[in-house]
């Protein structure tokens, strides 16, 4: 079952014991960050194959440049990782990581002959029943000084940050620590998104859906900060999907897939750029008339709703800019929008 882990004091070790082991061990587990690493330090490792509190096939988050994502680093110490052990790959917060580490223990204690080979996110096959031992993602990762492992430990405290840790599994072969016959709740391709003026269309298709819950389209002006902009119900396996956001800023998106049991998993983000002139809406506060500029050629609708999406005015115009006289209103917020072809293309938020 998953444990969540984080927030315990500074340096907190929560170690998971097995027999000792002085041959070639592998361990197996699923990782899910919540939160961006901190700055990466030798203490700042997240999980730990090892003895006691000794590490020795250790696994640390990084945070990447972008301050959005972060890859993973690996090494047969409480050190820092070499960037030839680092997975130079762009993991979102959300994502649901295969980790598979196999251990060597040194001929003698401290002599710094142990070796590491690691495995990341390994493909549907080489988990198979039946399956051998693909080729490492790392492999020959030296200068372990343990004889002999005995547990895996998880590091949280100020150096870490919470994250979830599911499926663990040692064993002295790779089939004990990664046979499955589990599918995944979904999977999607083909995800893109097109931009017209500033409105954008986030298009995917599913390859599968297998006690699927909901796809919720998230949406930011920064990269970092994302909200819930929509959701979209599930269709079946080979089910095209779109959804269409107006947005007066530059903007990313992504998909957050959640499962029937609430886990989820994030797709890759997709930056959107305005384009063209914006439409603009004046004066506001506003009286009597209200200017709205800049819109696109062709036949649209300005719609005035109040809070609650009753329709107060609604105006057909085939010009760019456009003075509509407002009717009687009260003091208070209203929703301006400007469809066209049936879909909205602009909205804002004027005042009384």
């Amino acid at each position: 079952y998953a444990v969540r882990v984080g927030n315990q004091n500074a340096g907190a070790i929560q170690q998971l014991v097995f027999l000792q082991q002085n041959t070639k061990t592998y361990t197996s587990f699923l990782i899910r960050l919540s939160a961006m690493p901190p700055a990466l330090i030798a203490g700042s490792y997240y999980v730990t194959m090892g003895n006691g509190q000794t590490p020795g096939a250790t696994m640390y988050a990084i945070p990447n440049a972008d301050g959005t994502t972060f890859e993973l680093g690996f090494s047969t110490l409480a050190a820092i990782p070499a960037t030839n052990n680092r997975t130079n790959q762009s993991f979102q917060l959300g994502a649901t990581i295969m980790v598979v580490m196999a251990y060597t223990p040194a001929t003698a204690a401290s002599n710094g002959t142990g070796t590491l080979s690691v495995w990341v996110n390994p493909s549907s096959a080489d988990i198979a029943p039946g399956a051998t031992e693909p080729t490492p993602t790392f492999t020959g990762i030296t200068g372990g000084n343990l004889a002999n492992v005995a547990n895996v430990f998880i590091r949280s405290g100020t150096n870490t940050r919470p994250m979830i840790f599911d499926e663990l599994r040692i064993g002295k072969t790779w089939t004990e620590v990664t046979t499955t016959s589990a599918t995944l709740p979904v999977k999607i391709s083909d995800i893109s998104i097109t931009t017209k003026s500033n409105t954008s269309q986030l298009s995917w298709t599913s390859v599968s859906e297998t006690n699927f819950g909901k796809y919720v389209v998230m949406f930011s002006n920064n990269g970092t900060d994302f909200k819930e902009v929509g959701t979209v119900i599930p269709q079946g396996n080979n089910a095209k999907y779109s959804f269409s956001y107006v947005h007066q800023v530059d903007g990313y998106f992504k998909l957050k897939m959640v499962d029937l049991d609430g886990s989820y998993t994030y797709s890759k983000v997709l930056q959107a750029k305005v384009k063209g002139t914006i439409i603009k809406v004046s004066p506001n506060p506003v009286a009597e008339q209200l200017l709205v500029t800049a819109m696109p050629e062709g036949t649209k609708t300005i719609v005035l709703y109040n809070l609650n999406g009753v329709v107060l005015k609604s105006q057909s115009v085939n010009s760019t800019n456009h003075t509509m006289a407002l009717p009687a209103l009260p003091t208070g917020n209203y929703i301006v929008k400007v469809l066209q072809d049936g879909k909205a293309i602009f909205s804002t938020i004027i005042t009384k």
